[in-house]
């Protein structure tokens, strides 16, 4: 058993984001395996520690919520002012150290020199600093996305992004700080090797999902459903969808309806035909069970597309992009559908209302690979201590396991 810590900026109850879920996630699984799993939360607020507490018990350490007027150094605040405007206005382009705030550090010194870990996870490169003041810990990052330029490649999709952006060398710099690199999918993991030149040991885990398998929705039932929050990504998807794509479909179905969950509801304006905003949902068991048919229409992002694997966990047919299956490519048309344009995505959807029976396979298949999945990325996560220096795992590839789903 190994002494497990995660440092995060994220408050991570309630798990109403992708990236939230994603640590969730792995800090229950290793605690599964055996782990003895602690979290240190960077900026919390009261009622944030008071939700993670509740949740995950008290292997918890807090550096509190601090205003930037109230931080010291005082130059630093007002730099970090002056700096948070032009990075939003894409004047300025930020550090690997962007998100990091200095007066973390003695904190986080005194919790390093007071108490001994095996393994430390920073979530994001963005919190890469911290790995500093432990040793001779495994340092870990858990990189959930590839940052170097990410401004000019949503861009290219007219989605601004410019505070979640980092110039090549500083995302390297922050990488380098770690013994360990984790990344989400495969096409990441061969940049961040590039990027490094290969000096640093680099493991692929994906997301896994959340295996619960709902009865499927009422079979003459036309309900489409879109969880997501309010990113740039998700709202260019969304809107994208809602102009191009749900006009064909509503003109073939046109009782279907459109379910929004998450805080994505507030990018779509109210009121729009068969769209129903059904706001955050506390429980996303209960915007999943209505629906007959699970959309991801992203069109740009990075990462594993946290979205897909749940609605394949929760045993529901999946249409989505070619951005929206990145990471699980080998899987499409078995475990899920793709489409690349608005026509072949409604046709995907509409066939699949009109044919419940085609949709019920589909899901059941998705939901195998989805279990499938799983064992594959906990191989991952029992293998963290013991991965070679060629960052080899013995995980079973996407390919595999959609092989062995694929109809006779």
């Amino acid at each position: 058993m190994s002494r497990i810590l995660f440092i995060s900026h994220l408050p991570i109850l309630p798990a109403t984001a992708g990236n939230k879920i994603r640590v969730w996630t792995l800090m229950n699984n290793l605690r599964a395996l055996g782990h003895d799993v602690w979290f240190l939360g960077l900026g919390l607020k009261p009622e944030e520690e008071h939700a993670i507490r509740k949740g995950w018990g008290d292997q918890l350490f807090v550096v509190p919520h601090v205003k930037a007027r109230h931080a010291h150094p005082r130059a630093h605040a007002v730099k970090r002012w002056i700096l948070d405007r032009a990075i939003h206005r894409g004047w300025a382009t930020p550090d690997v150290d962007y998100r990091y705030w200095p007066h973390w550090d003695k904190p986080i010194g005194e919790i390093a020199r007071r108490e001994k870990f095996d393994v430390v996870v920073a979530e994001y490169v963005f919190c890469s600093m911290a790995l500093l003041h432990f040793h001779p810990a495994l340092r870990v990052i858990d990189t959930h996305d590839v940052f170097t330029d990410r401004a000019k490649k949503l861009g290219a999709s007219n989605i601004k992004c410019y505070d979640w952006s980092l110039p090549r060398e500083e995302e390297a710099r922050g990488l380098l700080r770690a013994d360990l690199i984790i990344a989400i999918q495969k096409h990441e993991a061969a940049f961040f090797n590039q990027l490094t030149g290969g000096a640093r040991r680099i493991v692929t885990i994906g997301h896994t999902a959340a295996l619960r398998p709902l009865p499927a929705a009422e079979p003459t039932g036309q309900n489409l459903l879109f969880v997501g929050t309010n990113n740039g990504p998700n709202i260019a998807g969304i809107r994208h969808f809602i102009a191009n794509v749900w006009p064909l479909i509503r003109k073939r179905l046109p009782n279907a309806r459109l379910q929004l969950a998450g805080s994505i509801c507030s990018a779509v304006p109210a009121g729009m035909p068969g769209v129903e905003r059904l706001g955050v949902v506390e429980n996303l068991d209960d915007a999943y069970s209505g629906a007959n048919i699970v959309i991801n229409p992203l069109l740009a992002g990075t990462g594993l597309k946290t979205k897909s694997i749940e609605a394949l966990g929760h045993a529901k047919p999946l249409v989505t992009t070619p951005c929206g299956a990145e990471g699980i490519e080998e899987a499409a048309g078995i475990a899920y559908l793709m489409a690349g344009d608005p026509a072949a995505m409604s046709g995907h959807i509409c066939r699949l209302v009109e044919h419940p029976w085609e949709a019920e396979s589909l899901a059941a298949r998705g939901f195998e690979f989805a279990r499938f999945w799983n064992e594959a990325q906990l191989d991952g996560l029992r293998a963290i201590g013991q991965v070679s220096q060629t960052g080899q795992t013995g995980q079973t590839s996407p390919t595999k396991l959609a092989n062995e789903l694929a109809p006779a």
